[in-house]
């Protein structure tokens, strides 16, 4: 879980303070990468069998509805494990240099983006 701690804390930087309320915001944005990339798996192994069994004639909903429940269960994780005294504190005392935790969040995004792009085309052209 350390990962996950580095992660939190390079976009606790961006979000600019050191409250609850900004932590809650940084959990709120890393949980869109973090789904976009549990996605980006579900998409790649399962995504061309769920397409071509015929039982998903619309494999859109599919996509959409596992995007939802990935998102739901991933903010419910990460909120009971950052929003409370203990979480908050680990935050907080884990150390990453500004510039480092800047960078950490500029890749992830963009490597976050491109895949989850690029396995949507790979989903696309198994149907």
């Amino acid at each position: 879980m350390k990962i996950i701690d580095v992660i939190i804390r390079s976009f606790l930087y961006l979000t600019g303070g050191k409250s609850i309320k900004h932590l809650y915001r940084t959990i709120l944005a890393a949980n869109v990468l973090f789904s976009a990339n549990v996605c980006t798996l579900l998409y790649y192994l399962v995504g061309p069998s769920l397409t071509t069994c015929g039982i998903f004639y619309n494999y859109q909903i599919t996509i959409l509805v596992v995007s939802l429940t990935v998102w739901f269960y991933l903010l419910r994780f990460l909120e009971r494990k950052y929003l409370n005294k203990r979480g908050y504190s680990r935050i907080l005392s884990t150390y990453v240099p500004k510039v480092v935790g800047i960078l950490i969040v500029i890749v992830h995004y963009i490597f976050s983006v491109y895949w989850l792009v690029e396995s949507l085309f790979y989903l696309v052209r198994h149907t």
